[in-house]
């Protein structure tokens, strides 16, 4: 009975001893495995930062760096949509362009690229806009006054140009670029493109004002960049053919002279001062009347003020 007793004793002993270093390495096994744990999540998490780091280093992940999500903004990001040559040639049937110019489908050219030997980048909404070739004097007095390549100047810029050869015949007045500078500032569309597109706004307070001009972000004008292609010409084109820039010296307020101001205050007074709606200007009618002296006199000798007062009032692109 006390042996019986004894192993009753002895026996429980045993348990709880195995019992004890069970658990002891139940909890060993726990620790080991929560540090490992630990050490996996540290490696992990620093792997998490330093990843993004260099995300061309596994395209498509990673942080989206500015250059794989920004456009270009400048011609260079504008291929022609004008892809054959009978589309062109309709065009320059269209807006009357003569015979012995030849239309050249832009290919994988852009507007601004230097362009085939005898020729100069057109845009088919400048043309719908009033600009014609023979480039009409005024427009070539104009381009070479500012140093900029006929498809520099926005569709609207066009039109502001051929709405005041048109105005100037229709009041009598002579053509004169200081007049027109006198009324119209040009502007750059984008300032991160110097070589880039320009268009003409009112001076403020100049009192004239053109209007009835297209939205240049409707529908009907948002492919405009997109729709060009290149003129050759049989003589040498008479204005420059590459992209340029004006410099400060031409975008300055002319000092008229008093025969200028003559023209200037006519042309305010055949409208009353009112906005002039270029859609009566520019009728096919009025247009090709316009448009029938191709030269001009040479520039008028005149002076410029530094002053860079008449931001514009109104602003077409």
């Amino acid at each position: 009975s006390n042996v019986q007793r004894g192993l009753s004793y002895k026996k429980p002993m045993h348990f709880q001893f195995k019992k004890r270093c069970a658990l002891s390495s139940a909890r060993s096994s726990i620790r080991c495995t929560a540090g490992q744990g630990s050490e996996q999540g540290k490696r992990s998490r620093r792997t998490d930062v330093t990843m993004p780091s260099s995300p061309s280093a596994n395209p498509g992940h990673g942080v989206r760096t500015a250059a794989a999500t920004s456009r270009p903004t400048g011609a260079e990001g504008f291929a022609s949509i004008l892809a054959t040559q009978g589309e062109l040639d309709a065009l320059c049937r269209e807006h009357g362009v003569p015979e012995g110019f030849t239309a050249l489908p832009a290919g994988d050219l852009r507007a601004n690229s230097t362009p085939p030997r005898g020729a100069i980048c057109v845009y088919a909404r400048a043309l719908e806009a009033g600009m014609r070739v023979p480039l009409h004097g005024f427009f070539l007095e104009a381009l070479a006054h500012f140093g900029l390549a006929p498809a520099q100047l926005t569709p609207n810029g066009w039109r502001n140009m051929a709405g005041f050869v048109a105005l100037c015949r229709s009041a009598g007045v002579p053509q004169s670029l200081a007049v027109f500078r006198h009324f119209f500032l040009l502007s750059v569309v984008s300032h991160k493109h110097g070589k880039g597109w320009y268009f003409f706004q009112s001076r403020q307070g100049s009192g004239l004002r053109f209007t009835g001009m297209p939205n240049p972000n409707s529908i009907a004008m948002k492919d405009w960049k997109r729709e060009f292609f290149f003129l050759s010409s049989p003589e040498p084109w008479p204005c420059a053919v590459e992209w340029g820039e004006p410099s400060k010296s031409a975008l300055m307020k002319p000092v008229l002279t008093p025969q200028e101001s003559k023209s200037a205050a006519k042309l305010l007074r055949v409208h009353g001062g009112a906005p002039v709606d270029l859609r009566t200007y520019l009728s096919s009618s009025n247009l090709a009347a316009a448009m029938v002296a191709t030269t001009a006199s040479p520039p008028p000798s005149t002076s410029t003020t530094p002053s860079s007062k008449g931001n514009g009032t109104s602003k077409s692109l």
